[in-house]
């Protein structure tokens, strides 16, 4: 049964979700007398889960792609579901944004409201090996901040990558081609047509897009990338802590978004899919380029190339990571 669950801060800023999939439905801003809802999507909330599969949901328990849904860890090959073409994406057909998550209310020291969401993902599901439990925590700042926690453990060695996927719009309707995009990266991870990595680590200026210094998104694409941004970017840092990965501006109403993580890269994707059989929130067709989303995970295809950061949990192990999305308006 879908349940509904909403976070508000001091200012007014909403944040609401659901319990199938964790799925953001919306984020709201408040701006003078109204609520601007800056999150993508259709209006109608049952279409809002049945139209896409990942709008705004929690992805796991392997968050991207996984080339022929095959890893190996410690020589022992496991199998995973192939629900992209002969590929793994996002945990599978039935990936941590289709699932149901237990949900409670929590009293978190700093935060004006938060959420507890916990699923356990069992042994050989989606091909997956170990019982992994995790937990999710959602909560909201009166500085205007959107934290996502996640934490999880494993009974057997196993991956993990964890992120969310709310597609942005800082004027809640239209296209995100206007915003500027500003990406911590110096260098990005060049794929395949399939969008699985060859496994280089290329500098971003041999592909024509430096985010280091804001741009327009639309400039990029018309120069470099018609057909819109898919890709991870490696993040630049030099801590396990929280460090800024990327962050959008709309300069005519002057809202901005910034995303902090703990994560090592960041999928920037421009919503190529969208083809107008999706009526938005405004009551129009979405088309390519109408939302963005900036997922903070590991990279992809990552089991599979020992120059990428790990993604393998073990037992006894913690696999803790965090989202912060901080809103200005």
């Amino acid at each position: 049964m879908n349940k509904w669950f909403k976070l508000k801060n001091r200012n007014g800023l909403e944040v609401e979700f659901c319990n199938i999939g964790g799925r953001i439905y919306s984020i709201k801003l408040p701006v003078k007398n109204d609520l601007i809802d800056i999150i993508v999507g259709p209006s109608d909330k049952d279409r809002y889960l049945l139209q896409d599969n990942y709008l705004g949901a929690i992805c796991g328990r392997y968050a991207n792609r996984i080339a022929n849904g095959a890893f190996s860890i410690h020589n022992k090959t496991y199998q995973l579901s192939k629900n992209e073409d002969v590929n793994h994406i996002h945990g599978g057909f039935i990936g941590f944004n289709s699932v149901v998550w237990d949900i409670k209310s929590i009293k978190s020291i700093g935060y004006e409201s938060s959420f507890l969401l916990s699923y356990l993902s069992k042994d050989g599901v989606e091909g997956y090996p170990g019982n992994c439990l995790v937990n999710v925590t959602y909560a909201l700042t009166d500085d205007d901040e959107f934290h996502i926690h996640f934490t999880a453990t494993t009974d057997k060695p196993t991956i993990i990558n964890l992120s969310s996927h709310p597609y942005f719009n800082l004027k809640g309707k239209g296209t995100v081609l206007d915003h500027y995009l500003f990406i911590n990266a110096k260098y990005y991870t060049p794929a395949k047509p399939d969008h699985i990595p060859t496994g280089e680590i290329e500098h971003v200026e041999n592909a024509g897009f430096d985010f280091r210094i804001p741009k327009l998104i639309s400039k990029t694409l018309a120069q470099n990338h018609q057909c819109g941004l898919d890709h991870n970017f490696v993040l630049e840092r030099n801590t396990d802590e929280l460090i800024e990965a990327a962050s959008l501006y709309h300069q005519e109403s002057g809202r901005s978004l910034s995303i902090y993580t703990t994560q090592p890269g960041i999928q920037i994707y421009t919503a190529q899919h969208f083809n107008e059989k999706m009526i938005g929130k405004n009551g129009f067709p979405l088309i390519a380029g109408d939302g963005v989303a900036l997922e903070p995970q590991n990279f992809p295809d990552a089991p599979n190339h020992v120059n990428f950061p790990t993604a393998v949990l073990f037992p006894g192990k913690i696999y803790d990571h965090k989202i912060v999305y901080k809103f200005k308006y």
